[in-house]
């Protein structure tokens, strides 16, 4: 059962972590759109410009005159698209801009769009001005180059053929000498006839390629003026970076809460499953008067009263052993608290060592307390009233002390205690300890002490598992403050009676383990001080 609880604590992992670490989401949104800011000022502005290319056949390129298959025609404009960036056009560019770009420039990027004979071209610079340039200049200057190397095939292809029409000609003038002559043979004539098609062949395709007009391609797409830079607006760069530093703040925030296990007693009724009795740490550290702690123990009173059995025994533990609260002050401003009510309450203080006990609170002197009851003393010797409120000093501990609050003794002290009292309140040593886990073994119920953001889940869990093996209910928890109890509990008011026990509270007295305990449904407490017998109904 307490594992389930402990579970369902962690159900609403980002509404805790909105709540309790805003501070820390909103550090890292303002640390990653400053960083978002810092770029969008520090980047320097790019802008680009675009243009088109139509191409058409040309002689001496890859794209030539010819029957084609639409493979042959896609291959040859992707290589006319990576000769826009090659060596030869960029120097042409170079000549004609003086901007230095370089062969295969990334500046300049070149596609082609499927199944056109187009070549678009993107130019970015530093300025509109200088991107229109240079997009314009990349279009012009690769026409140019694609007609210059047209010519330069024509002007091979004539200089070819002229070197065959001279070498014809010559043969032609050979053959007809040969064919004029008395004993010509009879082959000489078809020679002539050869020679003279030849000529005339060459001729005609000289003339065809003298006709011919070099046409590369034209631009379609005039280079545009750039109107933006590129990229993100700076306000929407901003606004993205704040948008990316919530998410991942809150990313943070929700893994530090799921790997925080500290319990939060200030936004939780509930810890672990159970009822948080009182917010001590809360509450005294924003008083600094007697009237106002008196005020703190009053709520921790009334949460008491609602959960308790009367009569009974209630050791009061803290969760840890750990450095942390103390139960003496406590027990002592809770039990000042209920005397004040008009309970009858006895206090018993079992750690005589510690700092802040409950006898050292309530400024009883050292003396025989507990370990010397246990030992044969009397209890009536032994105790001390203190304004109405009965305490019952730890005594002086020797070898033997941690095995006599394991043993049957201790039970018979808290019967003899309980039997004129409504309540019986022992200042225990932490549970996880021998003889925290001896003492609460031989109450009726316990009381947890916690500290916000200090204790664990797991510490309560465990305390509670361990009480619920020994056959005690946890009525609830008690938060200590972080920084120390503070004030002490406030004195009682002086028209409190003290002459004895029995005659503080008048009127019938409760029969013990039989009265309900409201937190807990009406579940009435049987248990007997045999140990054997002892039974939770």
């Amino acid at each position: 059962m307490e594992t389930a609880m402990y579970e369902g604590t962690h159900e609403h992992l980002i509404v805790h972590a909105l709540r309790r670490r805003a501070v820390l989401i909103i550090t890292i949104a303002m640390l990653v759109a400053g960083c978002g800011a810092a770029y969008t000022l520090m980047r320097s502005p790019s802008y680009t410009s675009s243009t088109a290319v139509l191409l058409n056949p040309a002689p001496g390129n890859p794209l030539a005159p010819g029957p084609t298959s639409a493979q042959q025609v896609t291959i040859a404009m992707q290589t006319e698209a990576s000769m826009v960036t090659s060596p030869a056009v960029t120097k042409l560019v170079d000549e004609n801009l003086h901007t230095g770009v370089v062969a295969g420039t990334s500046s300049v990027t070149v596609t082609v769009p499927s199944n056109t004979q187009i070549v678009a071209i993107l130019a970015q610079a530093a300025s509109p001005a200088d991107a229109k340039r240079i997009a314009a200049s990349f279009a012009d200057q690769f026409l140019a180059y694609r007609a210059a190397q047209s010519k330069t095939n024509q002007a091979n292809q004539l200089a070819n053929l002229n070197d065959q029409l001279k070498s014809a000609r010559s043969s032609l003038a050979k053959a007809a000498q040969s064919a004029s002559k008395s004993d010509a043979s009879a082959d000489a004539s078809a020679q002539v006839q050869i020679y003279t098609s030849r000529v005339a062949a060459l001729q005609d395709s000289i003339g065809q390629i003298q006709a011919t007009q070099v046409d590369a391609g034209s631009v379609v797409k005039p280079a545009t003026l750039p109107s933006s830079p590129d990229g993100l607006p700076g306000w929407l760069l901003i606004l993205a970076s704040a948008a990316l530093g919530l998410f991942t703040g809150l990313a943070v925030a929700v893994w530090r809460e799921r790997a925080d296990d500290k319990i939060r007693v200030s936004h939780e009724v509930l810890v672990a499953g159970f009822p948080v009795l009182g917010d001590l740490g809360k509450d005294l550290a924003s008083q600094d008067s007697e009237a106002a702690a008196s005020e703190a123990y009053r709520l921790v009173r009334t949460a008491f009263l609602a959960a308790a059995p009367r009569p009974s025994v209630i050791v009061v533990s803290p969760t840890a052993d750990r450095a942390g609260p103390a139960s003496g002050p406590l027990v002592a401003g809770l039990g000042r608290s209920l005397v004040d009510a008009g309970y009858r309450a006895v206090l018993v203080d079992t750690v005589p060592e510690a700092q802040n006990s409950a006898a050292d609170v309530l400024g009883v002197p050292d003396g025989p307390g507990l370990f010397e009851v246990l030992t044969g003393m009397s209890l009536d010797a032994a105790l001390v009233d203190v304004g109405g409120l009965k305490v019952l000093r730890a005594g002086n501990s020797h070898e033997r002390s941690r095995d006599l609050l394991g043993g049957r003794g201790l039970t018979d002290v808290f019967d003899q205690l309980h039997r004129d009292v409504d309540f019986v309140i022992v200042a225990a040593p932490p549970s996880t300890t021998s003889d925290g886990n001896a003492l609460v073994y031989a109450a009726d119920a316990c009381v947890l002490i916690v500290m916000d953001q200090v204790t664990t889940y797991d510490q309560v869990v465990t305390a509670a598992s361990r009480a619920r093996q020994l056959d005690v209910p946890v009525l609830g928890l008690v938060c200590a403050p972080r920084t120390g109890w503070g004030g002490r509990p406030a004195q009682a008011d002086r028209d409190v009676p003290s002459e004895s026990l029995q005659s503080s509270v008048p009127g019938p007295r409760h029969s013990r383990h039989s009265a309900p305990n409201k937190l807990t449904g009406g579940q009435v407490f049987e248990k007997s001080r045999d140990p054997a017998t002892r039974t939770l109904t």
